[in-house]
């Protein structure tokens, strides 16, 4: 699913560019692919300011300063170069896409405002469910265990997970 193939003979339309016709881009494919479950649709993002997040250009991966709730959905566009050619995965906001187009229509003097989605690599979805097909298409969390000089004979490791409370609970008014 190459952005750069979108309305080139590739597998998505210039139909995933309006988020009401989404599910309609992937024409012949439209009944193979589900929202949910092969990608996900979110209407209000927002780039994340330089101070909420820490780059780690060695390593190749990023650390979030605060935790993400399970409704929160977190994606990235970057490139990188390999044997001198550059790559890039998703589309960025300030690239070839305009993020807001008006066109104005010729037989009346009315104006159409369309807004346009970008395409992006998908790291966490608001879907938590590993035996769903969306869970292999995500980045996986590193935790930092804080020891160093580890062997594998007598190694044991508990994982422990605390459910938090739902995000959106609403406490009932008196």
């Amino acid at each position: 699913m190459d952005p750069e193939s979108i309305g080139r003979g590739g597998i998505m339309s210039n139909d995933i560019r309006d988020i009401a016709s989404i599910a309609r881009s992937f024409g012949a494919n439209s009944n193979a692919i589900n929202e949910g479950f092969d990608y996900a649709v979110l209407e209000s993002a927002r780039k994340l300011n330089s101070n909420e997040y820490k780059l780690h250009p060695q390593l190749g991966y990023i650390s979030l300063n605060q935790r993400l709730s399970n409704d929160e959905v977190l994606a990235v566009a970057f490139q990188y170069t390999y044997r001198g050619k550059v790559y890039q995965v998703g589309e960025f906001a300030n690239g070839s896409i305009e993020s807001t187009s008006v066109t104005q229509n010729p037989e009346g003097g009315t104006q159409a405002v369309n807004n346009n989605s970008l395409v992006v690599k998908l790291l966490k979805s608001n879907i938590t469910d590993v035996r769903q097909p969306i869970w292999d298409l995500m980045m996986k969390n590193i935790y930092n265990t804080g020891a160093f000089q580890l062997s594998e004979e007598d190694f044991r490791l508990s994982i422990l997970y605390s459910d938090p409370s739902p995000i959106n609970y609403l406490t009932p008014v008196d």
